[in-house]
């Protein structure tokens, strides 16, 4: 599937202080892009042959990983890494800067990698974000059900793909990446499944349905994609090449999912925390408790985890397990 060769400009406001990024301040005064004629859902295609990946080494026994996280802290004493009114979505960039989205208060920042505000852009209601390493930027427009990419250059934004909404049903939340493969995971909430379409751009691919309410994806250890379910059905696993998704035995709503070695992390906003879960225990270790509305979650470049509260804007890091 061609992406759409209909460009809109997007306003980019360089910042100088801190704006939007400042407790109480206010957003640039930017345009919205409008968008015309967005590409309609692709017809599945035949999930590509994968490759099996080495397992990553561990020098501890693998049902012990738990043991060696932190012990539980309040997000309260964590070390803020940047304020953002609204943060949602959070995703690192290969070189190792950090892109937030604020959802309905239509804006995405991007912040250096040691937290310091560098340039928005204005988007109606940008959610998931996948920074791409020749610098745009892949991100979820829940409002009008659709993935767009950004190019910070040219300020030039197109449809990447358009999802169909279901009445009654959330349209599109987090997004993920298959980086192996180079293919963006789209956890398509409002039709309960998974899609695959390669970073590049062409054509879809149904990984699987049956996945209620996804709403994060990333991949995990053992040649899997662990989907962030927000209802009671929280975490399940599907093989890399698509399949029947396998829940696992956590009675929680997620909202961001990610994996680092041979664990998964994931936010919980009814419980306002941060979790560490073994997949092959079925284990879980609180990392983070008392986030007045956890939202995304992300690995920062130095390896220490990066989590936002859409109440307070407040972006704060700390160690994995």
């Amino acid at each position: 599937m061609p992406r759409s060769s209909r460009t809109e400009r997007l306003g980019v406001s360089l910042i100088a202080g801190a704006v939007l990024f400042a407790c109480g301040g206010s957003a640039p005064a930017i345009t919205p892009a409008t968008h015309v004629s967005p590409t309609p859902l692709p017809t599945p295609t035949p999930a590509p042959t994968v490759a099996a990946t080495p397992t990553p080494a561990s020098t501890v026994p693998i049902t012990k990983l738990l043991t060696q996280c932190p012990p539980p802290r309040a997000f309260s004493s964590l070390q803020r890494f940047a304020s953002v009114s609204g943060a949602g979505g959070v995703d690192v960039a290969p070189d190792g800067s950090v892109w937030v989205s604020t959802g309905a208060r239509g804006v995405i920042a991007h912040l250096s990698a040691r937290g310091a505000a560098m340039a928005s852009y204005n988007e109606p209601t940008p959610q998931g974000l996948v920074a791409l390493a020749g610098g745009d930027l892949l991100f979820a427009d829940q409002g009008a059900d659709r993935i767009d990419e950004l190019n910070p250059s040219t300020l030039a934004v197109t449809t990447f793909l358009q999802l169909t909404p279901r009445s009654g049903q959330p349209n599109v939340d987090g997004l993920g990446v298959d980086t192996t493969n180079g293919v963006l995971l789209v956890p398509d909430t409002a039709q309960g499944q998974l899609l695959s379409i390669p970073l590049s751009g062409g054509a879809a691919t149904v990984l699987g349905g049956g996945v209620p309410t996804p709403v994060g994806a990333a991949v995990g250890p053992g040649n899997v994609i662990e989907i962030a379910s927000s209802s009671i059905t929280s975490l399940l696993s599907m093989p890399l090449a698509g399949g029947a998704a396998k829940p696992f035995s956590i009675s929680l709503h997620l909202s961001a999912v990610v994996v680092s070695g041979l664990l998964v992390y994931f936010t919980t906003p009814a419980s306002k925390r941060v979790y560490a879960f073994n997949p092959v225990t079925g284990h879980t270790a609180v990392l983070v408790s008392a986030i007045p509305n956890p939202e995304g979650l992300a690995l920062l470049s130095d390896g220490s985890l990066v989590v936002s509260d859409a109440t307070t804007g407040t972006l704060a890091a700390f160690h994995a397990c």
